[in-house]
């Protein structure tokens, strides 16, 4: 059998925190047709907290293969995580009926290079996801808790330096679900920075950075920021369902 091993987390995996076995169900809300939610409880696990996870299926003879690697964060009650949608459609090995070991880690905190400038007004680092489907490959969203909750829920001006270019630009970005940390990257940005997946971006706070409309924000990014969230509520909803 061969099984593509898909690796998605950007982060280091720290400590080991527990596995759990489980059995992925069947949905016909999404073209994979999978749950995305796990259970969680069983790890007394913090809310709102970061965690690398690695899905582990019984390949025969062989054992035990790793088919995915990926971040995910604990939902408000701690009792849950959920598999981003896009990790699913790029994993064949996860189907509706097959039972997985997953593995559950602590998130490395990321060391800052002493060559990185102006400490002082950076107010996060973060790396970029990749996006195969993107024009840049680059996935249309940042994930930092910080920064969401500065922007609360409004658009706000930041400057975003590529470490790897030091070159800088600054854009409107949004973030209304900041329980996931996740905020806009515009395009024009990622394109006038040079982005490209795992580049480590520092953001700044624009000394400009007044609240505007969330309409006037990159449409491409709110659209998939709502859809997250919306697959997200609806996969709580089953899990209570199936309780």
């Amino acid at each position: 059998m061969l099984v593509v091993v898909v690796v998605i987390a950007m982060q280091e995996k720290a400590e080991y925190v527990g596995t759990i076995d489980h059995v992925f169900r069947y949905t016909d809300r999404q073209e994979h047709n999978v749950v995305q939610n796990i259970g969680v409880s069983e790890l007394d696990l913090e809310a709102s907290t970061e965690h690398i996870i690695t899905v582990d299926i019984n390949g025969g003879r062989g054992g035990n293969e790793t088919v995915l690697e990926t971040t995910v964060n604990t939902n408000k009650e701690a009792t849950q995580v959920s598999i981003p949608h896009e990790d699913i459609e790029k994993t064949e090995a996860i189907v509706p009926g097959r039972t997985a070991v997953l593995k559950v880690y602590t998130v490395e905190e990321e060391e800052v290079s002493e060559g990185l400038s102006d400490n002082t007004s950076v107010i996060a680092r973060t790396t970029v996801k990749s996006d195969p489907s993107s024009s840049d490959d680059c996935y249309s969203l940042l994930h930092d808790k910080s920064v969401a909750e500065f922007l609360s829920g409004t658009t706000k001006k930041l400057r975003f330096r590529n470490t790897r270019t030091m070159q800088e630009s600054v854009g409107e970005c949004h973030s209304d679900y900041d329980r996931w940390g996740n905020f806009t990257f515009p395009s024009e940005v990622r394109e006038a920075i040079g982005a490209q997946p795992d580049d480590l971006i520092e953001i700044i706070a624009s000394s400009d950075a007044e609240s505007t409309a969330p309409h006037e924000q990159d449409v491409e990014s709110l659209i998939r920021e709502m859809h997250g969230m919306m697959m997200e509520m609806y996969n709580e909803y089953m899990e209570l369902q199936n309780e």
